[in-house]
């Protein structure tokens, strides 16, 4: 091993290791074999000479370099920088309605920037009937709890969406006759339109009249929505693009989905 300058403040133990004076904040360099010293040099001035001088990766130097200097100076490459950025910032905005049914379609990156409405109301309305939404979750409560764990979607999510769908998108009973006679343009149990969103199980439009269908598919589309807005926990938003997928602010029907996620009226009796 090379003589060390007995006048430096570095001590070197038997092993082979080197001690010296070290910054806060700056990590040690590796080595490339258990033989070479790197595992205990830090970056100081005299560590980066005994790097080279032991034969150390020049990469790893270099690399190790700048972060010790931005440990020290609070300055970083604009590299350095863009690791910094969320994922979320580093996806395209996606604005358009048929780019984002593509985009979820597809599976692809992408973020649906949406504002937050002030005048969206999410209170009572007259054609409101949460008794339709009560007798439809009971129906298929377990089949939305099984296929919400099988997507890793908040079962509640979807029972909201459901709910929303039923007591307040009803029409009276014409969704359901329109469904019978096969003229509607949504299917339930989730008002889901099966022409688009039967691709996301590779499924024909005529497949998602089958409950299990239809409800695996929304789960599915909520989970994507959820992945594409910038905040998970805002159901508004999420709420929002499922009722339409072009839309840029949060409307009535967004905010009532979230106030049904939050109250969970599901979990109360009839008429409590």
């Amino acid at each position: 091993m090379p003589q060390r300058d007995q006048t430096t403040s570095a001590k070197a133990d038997q092993a082979g290791r080197v001690d010296y004076p070290q910054d806060a904040n700056v990590r040690p360099a590796s080595a490339k074999s258990p033989d070479q010293l790197a595992s205990a040099i830090p970056l100081n001035a005299d560590a980066l000479k005994d790097a080279e001088r032991y034969g150390l990766e020049e990469a790893e130097q270099g690399n190790s370099y700048r972060v010790a200097q931005a440990s020290r100076t609070g300055v970083m490459s604009d590299v350095e920088k863009s690791s910094q950025i969320s994922p979320y910032e580093q996806v395209p905005d996606i604005t358009k309605r048929e780019e984002r049914e593509k985009n979820i379609i597809d599976n692809k990156p992408g973020k649906f920037p949406i504002e937050k409405n002030p005048e969206a109301d999410d209170g009572y309305k007259l054609y409101e009937i949460p008794a339709f939404g009560r007798i439809m979750l009971n129906q298929y409560d377990s089949t939305i709890s099984k296929l919400a764990e099988k997507h890793g979607v908040d079962p509640d999510r979807v029972r909201a969406v459901l709910w929303a769908e039923n007591s307040r998108g009803h029409k009276g009973p014409m969704n359901f006759l329109m469904d019978v006679v096969g003229l509607s343009s949504s299917k339930l149990p989730m008002n889901i339109n099966p022409e688009i969103w039967g691709g996301l199980l590779d499924k024909k439009a005529s497949d998602l009249s089958d409950p299990k269908e239809n409800i695996e598919a929304a789960t599915l589309l909520l989970k994507r929505l959820e992945d594409r807005v910038e905040n998970k926990d805002d159901m508004a938003a999420i709420g929002t693009l499922w009722n339409g997928l072009g839309l840029e602010k949060t409307n009535d029907f967004g905010e009532y989905i979230a106030r049904v996620y939050r109250e969970k009226p599901w979990l109360k009796k009839p008429f409590q």
